[in-house]
């Protein structure tokens, strides 16, 4: 059986960066790193040929085996290369050790 979790390492050390990471229940914030993936719109035509979009919500991937406890909604973590601040609003798992988890900007 192939081992996913080393293919989790291998994406993370090439696309990941540096988090700071805060889970909801409380403690010290602590370092992870994710592949973020930034909102974007996407223009589409619509059947009466005008222009629709469709949005997505920033996103970050992380390995769950780089966390104590598995995130939840409301933990936030601060982006260390840009400083934007985000909030977990969704927590989607792949199965095989990869969390996506679905941020929404906050102040």
């Amino acid at each position: 059986m192939f081992d996913f979790d080393q293919l989790n390492v291998a994406i993370n050390g090439v696309f990941g960066e540096s988090v700071s990471y805060q889970p909801a229940a409380g403690g010290a914030p602590f370092a992870v790193s994710g592949v973020v993936v930034d909102s974007f719109r996407t223009p589409f035509y619509k059947e009466d040929e005008t222009v629709g979009y469709t949005t997505t919500a920033p996103a970050i991937g992380v390995r769950l085996a780089d966390f104590p406890a598995k995130p939840v909604k409301n933990d936030t973590l601060t982006r260390l290369k840009t400083g934007d601040r985000f909030m977990v609003v969704d927590v989607h798992s792949d199965g095989m050790g990869w969390l996506n988890l679905i941020l929404k900007v906050t102040q």
